[in-house]
């Protein structure tokens, strides 16, 4: 089983590809990845928030306090240097299972189906 990212969609922003932060130093946005296997239809997101330091700082001089878990930190926003992080990153993810590989990636992002509880 290969991952692979389908795609990748915001919904902060409406187009990715052509967005220019304000502040290209100073921003931060909610960043789905739509991940499936490779060559077979089907999706699931895996949500990270996507910001550079600065923006941190200035959320902690604004609310003082701030949780950590689930930010990709990154020094300004290229669309194209952020896809290549998140290919190389999960093509080094080795498992045969998917529920193994969302597992993995649920460490780093929240995934769409963490803490589902099936109803039957």
């Amino acid at each position: 089983m290969k991952p692979e990212l389908k795609r990748l969609h915001s919904p902060d922003i409406y187009d990715l590809e052509n967005y220019k932060p304000t502040h290209s130093h100073e921003f931060g946005l909610l960043l789905q990845m739509m991940i499936g296997v490779e060559g077979k239809d089907g999706e699931e997101s895996f949500d990270v928030f996507v910001c550079t330091p600065a923006y941190v700082a200035n959320e902690l001089r604004t609310n003082k306090l701030i949780f950590g878990r689930f930010y990709l930190l990154v020094d300004e926003y290229n669309l194209s240097s952020i896809k290549n992080f998140i290919n190389n990153y999960i093509s080094k993810i080795e498992v045969n299972l998917w529920q193994d590989f969302a597992a993995e990636m649920s460490k780093y992002a929240k995934w769409e189906f963490d803490d589902y509880l099936d109803s039957k």
